[in-house]
């Protein structure tokens, strides 16, 4: 038995068994537009989908609970595609993935958003870089580097 917790606030811990009630208090606290209790549950319920093993009823109730674009499935989808792809995944969680659908073609969607993003960062880097020089480009006729730096005639006009 544990003696001494190392938590700020015990009563705040997010436990398994909880978590089916922080989501009707998220489900009721969203119909009611109590924003205090959302923000409250929605933090309670994020912290459990990111710091716990998933088992294919909690992939359910949020599914089958929420819109497929609210934020707490796009954190769970984002979260499974990394868990995913890591090989972190609980048995039951990867065969609900793999016989439903629907969440299998979010998670194909966020996975290829995830490269495209990759594609667009590696591709619309600055093209002047490492042209001349590790540390910028120097063109030594009165062009600016992409540092701002004049460079032209060593800054004699």
């Amino acid at each position: 038995m544990k003696e001494c917790c190392y938590v700020y606030r015990p009563a705040k811990m997010v436990m398994p068994s909880t978590f089916f009630a922080w989501i009707e208090l998220l489900k009721a606290s969203q119909l009611l537009q109590v924003r205090i209790a959302e923000a409250f549950s929605w933090s309670l319920v994020a912290e459990f989908i990111t710091y716990n093993p998933l088992e294919w009823e909690h992939l359910n109730c949020i599914m089958r609970g929420f819109p497929l674009d609210s934020k707490i499935v796009r954190h769970l989808v984002h979260n499974v595609q990394y868990l995913r792809h890591k090989g972190g995944l609980t048995l039951s969680a990867l065969n609900y993935i793999n016989t439903n659908p629907y969440f299998n073609q979010l998670l194909d969607e966020v996975t290829a958003q995830y490269y495209l993003n990759r594609m667009n960062r590696t591709t619309s880097a600055d093209p002047h870089r490492h042209r001349n020089h590790q540390y910028g480009a120097f063109y030594g006729d009165g062009h600016f580097n992409h540092t701002g730096l004049f460079n032209g005639n060593n800054g004699v006009m």
